[in-house]
């Protein structure tokens, strides 16, 4: 049962400072001229990640190689060491190493400029938003069983640590953005989010067991 989101957090495509490219769509060249080095990696197997590759891979014509790990410190490794020409994750896991100089963030899936990235595009103002998906969320559900007014005194209660300047100084941190919304509305983005992704797992014919 929905009570609340509590923020939407946002994926980057970075690269290894192996590959001589400062931009995606250098980026895409390289690896069309160097097929054999197109790899990106992800944080697993059957991730939202993975299909945002695929995605990717159709949008653009580059044949990648998408390699999943077992999980994000071990992408990130891979990134940084170039065993992977590129990756995609949490963008909080790279804006240390990017700042470093020891990874380049290229794009981000987010509806506009992160604040921490402002020279950094969006996947939408280079053209490929809709080819990878969605920004994604955080929220809280409750047991298809609870007594709505306990939901609604959940809702009321998360909404106030929500609204705190401590909360949204916190999650900033993180580059997410705190999501204010009725319980309806939240059940509203989960039916789309569900919906969106059942469509692209039908028609890409994807299963556990391939």
């Amino acid at each position: 049962m929905p009570v609340t989101a509590v923020c939407d957090y946002f994926h980057a495509l970075v690269i290894s400072n192996n590959v001589p490219a400062t931009s995606l769509p250098a980026f895409l060249e390289w690896c069309k001229a160097n097929p054999d080095q197109a790899t990106i990696g992800t944080p697993g197997a059957g991730t939202s990640l993975q299909f945002i590759a695929e995605m990717l891979t159709a949008q653009t014509g580059v044949p990648f190689r998408i390699i999943p790990y077992k999980g994000g410190p071990a992408l990130t490794q891979a990134v940084v060491s170039g065993e992977v020409a590129a990756c995609l994750n949490i963008v909080s896991n790279f804006t240390v190493l990017n700042k470093a100089g020891r990874l380049k963030i290229l794009a981000v899936l987010a509806p506009r400029r992160l604040a921490d990235l402002p020279d950094t595009p969006t996947f939408e103002e280079l053209g490929l938003g809709a080819a990878v998906g969605q920004a994604e969320w955080i929220g809280v559900v409750a047991n298809a069983s609870t007594p709505a007014k306990d939901v609604v005194e959940l809702h009321l209660a998360t909404q106030k640590v929500l609204a705190t300047e401590a909360f949204k100084e916190r999650i900033a941190q993180y580059q997410c953005l705190p999501t204010l919304m009725s319980t309806q509305e939240f059940g509203s983005v989960i039916k789309k989010s569900s919906d969106y992704w059942s469509a692209y797992l039908r028609n890409s014919g994807f299963s556990l067991d391939s």
